[in-house]
This record gives structure tokens, C-alpha cells and sequence, in this order.
């Protein structure tokens, strides 16, 4: 075991106290106390000797992706940053690689498309449950996580304005108005439902979470002659909500989304500033 580790664990817990979130926390401490059990518990050397190649070695050796390497590049990037500022270590995240992460450019649809979806779920000769499905996927932007796992309870129907309701742990229950197309479309599956329905069946309960991508490839082929992903959905609902003028906090309280996810969905033309100082001269007018 590294003779230092009792030393880096109070210098560790001394940097976590600086973190608000338990989640954030857990992200550094484990990845951290990686560095230190398996890879520094091999040689002798003291916390103040450790150098860049000690670190980069770590994160090379990884047998993970690249994003997990990144994270781990983070994690040390925080807690040695800390160390440095404190006079405890040299700066030695300097001659540091940083794992490359190819991003996959989101694929966002045309108005034709959005159209021909549209009026899939407006057609009455197709199969309802398929005109659901892609109903919830083009009036909601939500994820398939959400979609798949979806149960009749979570439909709220005792208000004049349908809602769903998602119970999202720390933060409580979420409440997401729903589109008067989508009320209509659950509305008929009510109306065709013969049997007492469980409330906490899944909706789609004949579709498992990684079968819906499949169908809604399918779906899409046969109605715009393009497989889709449902992540495709998504992107192109956050893009037209931010092109219309909504606020970041409003589309994530629809989507479910964080804040980072919903940046990124931003058009390069997008003037930030510009539109920061449309806000700034909106605001205490006289």
C-alpha cells in the first residue's frame, strides 16, 4: 500500500468538503482513491514527489473508453489543482494528456419530416400503439429512459390539463404538461382499452427499453424513408424549443434534461451575448 495514503485520504476528504454535491463527490473520490490504491500502492514515493507521469500513466493504462479516461483526467485535474494551490504538490496535471473524446454531432430533423411524423399519428389506419409511440417521442422530446419505463399512473388525467409526473429522487416530483395532440392520442387508447389497465403497467409495455430504438428505426424508415434514433427526437425538440426563444430552465423542466445537455443543442449562429444584452436593456426601464 502507498505509505502516503492515510496523507492523501485527509487531503482528499479536506478537497471534498470544498464539492456541494454528493454526486460530484463520489465522482472524484472514487477515481481518486483508484489512482492511490492501484496504481501508487506499486511504488514508494511520497505524496509531494508524485509527478505528470505518474498521472498520465494511470489514465493511459486504463482499460476503459475514452470518456471514462476523461472523467478520470477531471477527477485528477480537480483534486491535484487543489493539492497545487495549497502548496502540497507541484503543478503536475501541466504535462498531463488529455484524453480525446470524439462527439457525436447531433442529428436534428427537417420540418418535412417533423411533418410526415405528424400526420403518422394523426392517421387512424395505423396501429395506435405505434402512432403513441411516436406521438410521445415528437410532442415530448424525453428521452427513451423516460418513454420505455413510462406506467399509466404517471399520466395524470384528474386535472382540466393532462400531465405526466416523474419522481426524480432528490428533487421530488416533476410535473410535465402534455401537447393537446398527445391527450388525443392517449385519450383513444383509453377509449380502446377493453380491460381494466393496471396503473403501474408500462404503456408500452410490449416494448423493452433497447426494442424501442429498434422500432422506432423501423417506424421512421417506413414514414420518412430515414431510420431515426430516439436520441434524434429529442435533439431536434430541444433545437426548435431554443430557436423559438425559450429559456434554458423551461425547456429542461420539459425534457428532463440537465442544463449541459441542452447547451449543447445551441446553433453556432446563436448569439449568446447579444441576446445577454437584449436581456440586460429589457430589464428596469424608466
Amino acid at each position: 500500500m502507498h505509505k502516503c495514503l492515510k496523507e492523501a485520504e485527509k487531503i482528499l476528504n479536506e478537497y471534498l468538503d470544498t464539492i456541494a454535491k454528493d454526486t460530484s463527490k463520489k465522482f472524484y473520490e472514487t477515481r481518486i482513491m483508484k489512482f492511490f490504491n492501484e496504481h501508487m500502492s506499486l511504488q514508494e514515493k511520497p505524496l509531494k514527489a508524485i509527478s505528470f507521469y505518474d498521472i498520465d500513466s494511470f489514465i493511459k493504462e486504463l482499460k476503459v473508453s475514452n470518456s471514462e479516461r476523461l472523467n478520470y483526467y477531471y477527477a485528477c485535474k480537480g483534486f491535484f489543482s487543489y493539492t497545487y494551490y495549497n502548496e502540497i504538490t507541484v503543478d503536475v496535471m501541466k504535462g498531463v494528456d488529455k484524453p480525446i473524446v470524439q462527439i457525436n454531432k447531433a442529428t436534428y430533423m427537417d420540418n418535412k419530416d417533423i411533418l410526415k411524423f405528424i400526420e403518422f399519428t394523426m392517421d387512424s389506419s395505423q396501429p395506435l400503439i405505434e402512432r403513441l409511440l411516436i406521438g410521445f417521442f415528437i410532442y415530448t422530446g424525453l428521452s427513451r429512459q423516460y418513454i420505455a419505463k413510462l406506467t399509466h399512473h404517471q399520466i395524470n388525467i384528474d386535472s382540466p390539463q393532462y400531465m405526466l409526473h416523474f419522481d426524480t429522487g432528490k428533487d421530488g416530483e416533476v410535473y410535465v404538461p402534455l401537447k393537446q395532440e398527445l391527450i388525443q392520442l392517449i385519450n383513444e387508447l383509453k377509449q380502446s382499452q377493453k380491460e381494466v389497465v393496471k396503473r403501474y403497467e408500462r404503456v408500452f409495455k410490449n416494448y423493452g427499453e433497447n426494442y424501442i430504438s429498434t422500432k422506432i428505426a423501423e417506424l421512421s424508415k417506413r414514414i420518412v424513408g430515414k431510420k431515426y434514433k430516439p436520441t434524434d427526437f429529442s435533439s431536434t425538440f430541444i433545437r426548435n424549443a431554443i430557436l423559438a426563444g425559450n429559456d434554458i430552465y423551461t425547456i429542461r423542466n420539459i425534457v428532463l434534461e440537465s442544463i449541459g445537455t441542452i447547451e449543447k443543442h445551441f446553433p453556432e449562429q446563436y448569439d449568446v451575448l447579444e441576446n445577454q444584452k437584449k436581456l440586460l436593456e429589457s430589464l428596469y426601464k424608466v
